[in-house]
């Protein structure tokens, strides 16, 4: 229950954080590995978690994968929504939210994006952060990459079935191949900080 989460706080992203994402709505979580730190010169948080929703007695997997937030020290006017998993992000829709279209057509095709601020959206979705996006999703089709602005933070939420950041158990820890896949997971998270926060923020 959320009793037992709070008494581990340190150890995880921050419940509330959770709570305020229309991923995490009515969802109960399951921990696993948690980054906290600074780069670029702000803050970050990256959670791998599971998520499952229930209906009276039935329960079933809703969303497992990592979210990252980013902390900018930045006010948005609105709330801007990206995402290509449209399962876990169907809330969005029924949330006042109008659909933007931007002028990347290829971008349009992978990423719906939602916004109650347009000028803002098209602002901040500028063409290196759609280009950094597609990048990632082109190089990993196994990811379904998402996002939130909103309270200052920008939420990178990618959906797959992978366990992150995990070093084959029973290969020699001396054998550097051994570390290629997380640190390749984490150098394509920092990707989308290298792109937007000198040119955007």
């Amino acid at each position: 229950g959320l009793g037992d989460v709070y008494k581990r706080q340190d150890n995880h992203m921050d419940v509330e954080q959770l709570l305020d994402l229309f991923i995490a709505s009515g969802c109960t979580y399951s921990f696993d590995d948690y980054i906290k730190g600074t780069y670029k010169n702000v803050s970050i948080e990256i959670q791998e978690l599971s998520l499952k929703k229930s209906t009276g007695r039935y329960c079933w997997p809703f969303f497992h994968g990592i979210i990252m937030a980013v902390d900018f020290k930045k006010d948005f006017n609105g709330k801007i929504v990206f995402y290509s998993d449209k399962e876990i992000y169907i809330r969005c829709t029924n949330a006042g939210l109008e659909q933007i279209f931007t002028e990347d057509i290829e971008f349009n095709k992978i990423f719906n994006v939602h916004s109650n601020s347009q000028i803002e959206a098209r602002y901040i979705l500028s063409p290196v952060f759609m280009e950094t996006l597609k990048s990632i999703t082109k190089n990993n089709p196994n990811y379904k990459i998402n996002g939130e602005f909103k309270n200052r933070k920008l939420y990178i939420v990618i959906s797959t079935t992978k366990n992150w950041f995990e070093i084959p158990f029973f290969k020699p820890a001396n054998n550097p191949l051994v570390y290629y896949h997380p640190v390749n997971d984490l150098k394509n998270l920092l990707s989308i900080i290298d792109n937007i926060v000198p040119k955007t923020f």
